[in-house]
C-alpha cells in the first residue's frame, strides 16, 4: 500500500509540475508583445472631428462627428501587438467620417475570442450593418466571425492578411491593403488565397509601406523597411472610401 501511495504521489507531483510549466510558458509567451509607441496614445482623444471613449476592457471607440456612412467599422488587431498601437488608424478613419471600434484582444491574440465583435453590437443600437477589418492575424481570423454573422456584415477589410475561408460566391465586398515592403506576410499564400475573396474585391499596395506600418509599435522582426510617413493616413482614406461606397 505504501509503495502504491508513493507512486501515486510521484505521478501527481509530476503532472502538477508539467501543468505548471505549461501555464508558466503560456504566460511568458503572451507577456512578450509589441508595445504601442508613445505617439499612438496622443490619438486617443476627443476633438472637433472625433469622440473617443474607452469601453471597459472591450476596446476603444472612435465616433465620427461628421459621419459619412451608417456602417460602423469593427477592427481586430494583429497578434502580439498592443491595442493602442492602432489608435492612429482608427482616429484617422473616424476623422474621415467612419465611426470605428478597436478591440482589445485577449492576451493580444484575437483567436482566443473570434466572436468578440458580438459584444460591440449593443453599443450601436441604431446600426444595422458593420464592416469588419483586421491586421495580420486579426485579419485572418476575422472572416470566421463574418461567416457566422453574414446578416450583420456588409464588407471585409484585410490589412496585410488574407482569408483561407471561401467567400467567392458571397455578395459581400472586400478590400485588401498591404505595404510594398512587407516581408512578414507570406506573399505566395496571399496570392493563392485571392481565389477565396468575393467577386466585389479591390486591392491596394502602399508604396514604401511595410507590415507594421498600419500601426505605431516600432519595427517588427523580419519586416521590410518603412519608407513612407503616410501609410496610416493612406490606409484610412482607402478604408473610408470603401465603407462609404458600401452604403
Amino acid at each position: 500500500m505504501k509503495k502504491k501511495s508513493k507512486k501515486g504521489w510521484i505521478i501527481g507531483f509530476s503532472i502538477t509540475g508539467v501543468l505548471s510549466l505549461l501555464v508558466g510558458g503560456f504566460f511568458l509567451y503572451t507577456s512578450i508583445y509589441y508595445h504601442a509607441e508613445e505617439a499612438a496614445y496622443s490619438y486617443e482623444k476627443s476633438d472637433e472631428y472625433v469622440t473617443f471613449q474607452k469601453v471597459n476592457d472591450l476596446g476603444l471607440s472612435f465616433e465620427a462627428k461628421n459621419r459619412k456612412s451608417e456602417n460602423v467599422f469593427l477592427f481586430y488587431p494583429g497578434a502580439k501587438v498592443e491595442t493602442d498601437a492602432y489608435a492612429p488608424l482608427m482616429y484617422e478613419l473616424a476623422k474621415d467620417g467612419i465611426s470605428s471600434f478597436l478591440f482589445e484582444a485577449p492576451f493580444h491574440l484575437q483567436f482566443f475570442d473570434i466572436n468578440e465583435a458580438l459584444k460591440a453590437f449593443p453599443l450601436y443600437p441604431e446600426t444595422t450593418s458593420f464592416v469588419m477589418g483586421g491586421h495580420s492575424l486579426g485579419g485572418a481570423v476575422m472572416p470566421k466571425f463574418v461567416q457566422s454573422h453574414p446578416e450583420r456584415i456588409k464588407g471585409m477589410a484585410f490589412l496585410a492578411s488574407y482569408t483561407v475561408d471561401d467567400f467567392s460566391s458571397s455578395d459581400l465586398s472586400s478590400i485588401s491593403i498591404y505595404g510594398e515592403n512587407d516581408n512578414v506576410m507570406k506573399k505566395d499564400r496571399y496570392e493563392d488565397c485571392k481565389k477565396n475573396l468575393p467577386a466585389k474585391s479591390e486591392e491596394h499596395i502602399i508604396k514604401g509601406g511595410n507590415h507594421g506600418g498600419f500601426a505605431k509599435y516600432g519595427h517588427q522582426n523580419g519586416d521590410g523597411e518603412l519608407l513612407t510617413l503616410t501609410q496610416i493616413e493612406e490606409s484610412a482614406s482607402l478604408l473610408a472610401s470603401f465603407v462609404i461606397d458600401l452604403a
